[in-house]
C-alpha cells in the first residue's frame, strides 16, 4: 500500500496495494486525492500494510500502527495479529523508508513534528474505505511511534491537519513514549487533549525515562477531566522495547536519560511483551464499544 503525503500536510494522489500477509486477512488496490497545499512542500510517498481480518460485518474499527526509533519491525505484525482477532484491521507505515532514512538514533528525523502528517494521510487513506467505520480508527505507536501517538491525541495537531470530511481519532495508545520531555521540550506539549482514551505503556526500567516516574507525572498533572481519560501501565523490570524479538542491545542515545544522553538498553521481555499484547486488545475494544 502507498500513501502520499506532503512533510507537513497529507496531500494528493496514490495507489495503494495490499499485500497478502500470512493469516486470514484481505487484499485491495486503492487510489486517494486530496487537495495539493500551496506552500511547496515536496510530497513524498510513504509505503505501508494494511490487515483486514477476513471475517467481519459491516464497517470496522482499524487502528494505525506508528514504529519506533530502529524503523518496521516484527513487533507490528505481532500486534496486528492480534487486533485482527478481534476484528480489526491495522494499518502500519514506514515512515523511515519514503524519507531514505536507515534508522537507529542517527538515521531518524530530527524531530517528531517531521512525520506527523503520516498520520492524517493514513486517517484519509482509512476513512476512504467502505469497509471501514470512520468514527473508529484509533492509533498505537512505540518509542518514536509513541511519541506521534501522543501528539495526535492533542488538539493542537489534530487542527493543524483539520480538512474537511476528516474525522477525528477515537483513541491513542502509546508504548515507551519517552515521557519526560513533554510539556519541557518546545513542540512536544501534551496538554489541551482531544476528549478520546489515552493509555500510556511502558516499564519501570526504561533508560530514556530513568524509570516510570516522568509517566506518572505527566499523567497526574493533567487538566482534571483529562486525567480521567489518560491511563498509564507501568511493567515491572520490562526495559525500553520490552516487547520486541531482538536481542537485547544497547546504544548511545541524546534523548536518553531524561535529555542527558547516555547508553540506553532495548531489552525483550516475553512475560511482559505477551501482557501488553493483552493490553492492547482490552484497550481498543473498550475504546471501539458502541
Amino acid at each position: 500500500m502507498l500513501i502520499r503525503c506532503l512533510c507537513r500536510k497529507p496531500l494528493i494522489l496514490g495507489d495503494f496495494v495490499c499485500p497478502l500477509p500470512s493469516g486470514a486477512v484481505a487484499s485491495k488496490k486503492f487510489k486517494i486525492q486530496t487537495e495539493t497545499l500551496p506552500d511547496g512542500d515536496r510530497p513524498i510517498t510513504v509505503a505501508g500494510r494494511l490487515q483486514m481480518p477476513a471475517e467481519r460485518r459491516g464497517p470496522i474499527s482499524a487502528v494505525i500502527v506508528m514504529h519506533g526509533t530502529p524503523g518496521v519491525s516484527l513487533r507490528g505484525v505481532y500486534y496486528a495479529n492480534a487486533l485482527s482477532r478481534i476484528g480489526v484491521a491495522t494499518f502500519e507505515i514506514d515512515q523511515w523508508g519514503a524519507r531514505g532514512l536507515a534508522g537507529g538514533p542517527e538515521g531518524r528525523p530530527k524531530s517528531v513534528g517531521e512525520t506527523m502528517a503520516d498520520v492524517y494521510g493514513a486517517i484519509d487513506r482509512l476513512a476512504a474505505m467502505p469497509e471501514i467505520d470512520s468514527r473508529r480508527i484509533g492509533i498505537l505507536g512505540f518509542s518514536w511511534g509513541g511519541v506521534v501517538a501522543m501528539l495526535s491525541a492533542t488538539k493542537r495537531y489534530d487542527q493543524l491537519y483539520a480538512a474537511p470530511q476528516r474525522p477525528h481519532l477515537a483513541a491513542a495508545m502509546a508504548f515507551y513514549p519517552v515521557c519526560w520531555g513533554y510539556n519541557h521540550v518546545p513542540g512536544y506539549a501534551f496538554a489541551d487533549l482531544l476528549p478520546i482514551p489515552v493509555r500510556i505503556v511502558t516499564g519501570d526500567k526504561d533508560d530514556y525515562d530513568d524509570g516510570a516516574e516522568p509517566c506518572r507525572r505527566l499523567v497526574d498533572g493533567l487538566a482534571p477531566d483529562e486525567r480521567a481519560r489518560v491511563d498509564l501501565v507501568v511493567y515491572p523490570g520490562a526495559a525500553h522495547a520490552f516487547d520486541g524479538f531482538s536481542p537485547a542491545t544497547t546504544h548511545p542515545d541524546p534523548f536518553g536519560h531524561r535529555g542527558k544522553g547516555g547508553p540506553v538498553t532495548m531489552a525483550t521481555d516475553p512475560a511482559a511483551r505477551a501482557a501488553a499484547r493483552e493490553e492492547v486488545v482490552r484497550f481498543f475494544t473498550a475504546a471501539f464499544a458502541p
